[in-house]
């Protein structure tokens, strides 16, 4: 699951409608963000110490290239953990946004 593919996922979770477009944007990037924060941590704490090091350098540098392998070959529940991700932020966000309804 790419960053598009997350942006994807919240776009059609979320009832956004009742906002401006340039407001729903900013939302769903805001949350992706976080989602993408979230799902780093998730994933670095689910490696063997001995490989994080080479993880995080990888995510710092923005390399793509060795990126995909190193998670295919070392981090199997990839997809899990960052959809689990979306999901707990996208549930977070409509919990919040009932209760501002609510008020």
């Amino acid at each position: 699951m790419n960053p598009d593919d997350i942006q994807k996922a919240i776009s059609s979770a979320l009832t956004l409608e009742e906002y401006p477009e340039n407001i729903q944007d900013q939302i769903v990037e805001e949350l992706a963000t976080i989602i993408m924060k979230r799902a780093l941590v998730e994933l670095t704490a689910s490696l063997p110490e001995e490989k994080r090091d080479e993880f995080l350098t990888l995510v710092e540098a923005g390399n793509t290239k060795d990126l995909g392998p190193f998670v295919e070959t070392h981090i199997s529940e990839f997809e899990t953990i960052v959809r689990e991700s979306v999901d707990t932020e996208v549930k977070d966000f409509l919990k919040a946004q009932e209760k501002n309804f609510a008020e």
